[in-house]
């Protein structure tokens, strides 16, 4: 018997149709993964819990066919984040990964960074509002010194200026590797949140 996840910031977890649903359409996922049946999965706005995003994780070590995974909004913590980041370091598949609108914070950052140092096909990665600061960003900076992969990178939050100048060095990391993709296209959001960065850019 799964037990409700207590309420974070306000949300009435206790709504049986919106948890039925996420319950749902978690399974639905899960199944889709064990049957390599799609490139996409999409379990944004599904209050996962941290065992929910272990499950799923592990699902997806293994799995060669799902090249985007969204978690958009899904009250995603520092623990979650370490799942997610086994994920990244491990899977081979994932060109997309959303992970916008939850709460990783500098230590779920700090994680994921030790990932994306040595992953090699990783390409877009959405982490707007996460409550990441300056010490999260120089964290992620490091990492991406150390990755030639990445070419999309949505980082936009409000920023002081210490932090400004980090996401400033940050982009032109991310530059450096679209640019040797052959395109010119600026693959960093750090400023005017995208109109369109809930969808994924496939």
């Amino acid at each position: 018997i799964l037990s409700e996840p207590p309420s974070i910031c306000g949300l009435n977890t206790m709504t049986p149709p919106v948890k039925k649903a996420g319950r749902s359409k978690f399974e639905q996922a899960l199944q889709v993964i064990a049957n390599g049946t799609s490139s996409v999965i999409d379990l944004s706005s599904s209050s996962l819990s941290d065992e929910d995003v272990r499950e799923l994780c592990t699902a997806l070590l293994p799995n060669t066919s799902v090249t985007y995974v969204s978690l958009n909004n899904d009250d995603i913590g520092p623990e979650a984040g370490q799942h997610i980041a086994a994920l990244v370091a491990s899977n081979s598949t994932l060109q997309a990964l959303d992970l916008n609108c939850n709460r990783l914070g500098d230590d779920g950052i700090q994680c994921l960074c030790q990932a994306l140092s040595t992953n090699t096909t990783l390409r877009e990665l959405f982490l707007y509002d996460n409550g990441i600061t300056a010490a999260g960003d120089q964290h992620l900076l490091q990492a991406m010194k150390g990755n030639t992969t990445l070419t999309f990178l949505d980082l936009q939050h409000t920023a002081s200026q210490n932090d400004r100048d980090i996401q400033n060095e940050i982009q032109e990391v991310v530059r450096r590797n679209k640019q040797k993709e052959g395109s010119t296209e600026d693959g960093v959001a750090c400023s005017t949140h995208l109109a369109q960065s809930d969808s994924p850019r496939r």
